[in-house]
């Protein structure tokens, strides 16, 4: 938490000073001095990707590749502004059919009819082989509600109280 960062040229003179200590010890076994640094670089490894490893070390990378994208975005939209209106647009419809379509099934299939006994609702109607599922007349259903006798109906229940 206290401790100073390092920059990139320190951590490239560090490298620096490793090879050339490889390369030294390399030397004083007896390698010739070319070849010992060779050698001293073959050993270590691409000094460029420890760099590029440091240099990532304490970033975010989804995070800078994210604003490197968005950055690249606008600039081909500032370039090509009508591309970027349909697109606007294309995704301004999408989200708000998809919004209307969320609405009606919410409001349709999950959330409860907003009757006292949802479960206890019937549908009534007439059938005859010529025209099954007729709908009821309203003398009818009347006749129909005085003649009851299985099914509770709120009306009858009103009227008599």
């Amino acid at each position: 938490m206290f401790r100073r960062k390092r920059s990139a040229d320190d951590f490239a003179a560090e490298i620096k000073a490793h090879l050339e200590l490889e390369a030294d010890e390399l030397e004083s076994e007896g390698v010739k001095k070319e070849d010992a640094r060779r050698k001293a670089k073959v050993e270590f490894g691409n000094a460029q990707t420890a760099q590029e490893r440091f240099h990532l070390r304490g970033r975010v990378v989804w995070f800078d590749n994210l604003l490197h994208d968005l950055r690249f975005a606008v600039r081909q939209l500032v370039r090509k502004p009508s591309f970027g209106c349909v697109a606007f647009l294309v995704l301004a419809l999408g989200i708000g059919t998809c919004v209307a379509i969320f609405a009606f099934v919410d409001a349709a299939l999950l959330e409860p009819l907003p009757y006292a006994n949802p479960d206890r609702i019937m549908s009534v109607s007439e059938s005859d082989t010529s025209l099954p599922g007729w709908p009821l007349s309203y003398p009818d259903f009347l006749d129909w509600q005085a003649q009851n006798k299985s099914y509770h109906s709120p009306r009858t229940r009103c009227a008599a109280a």
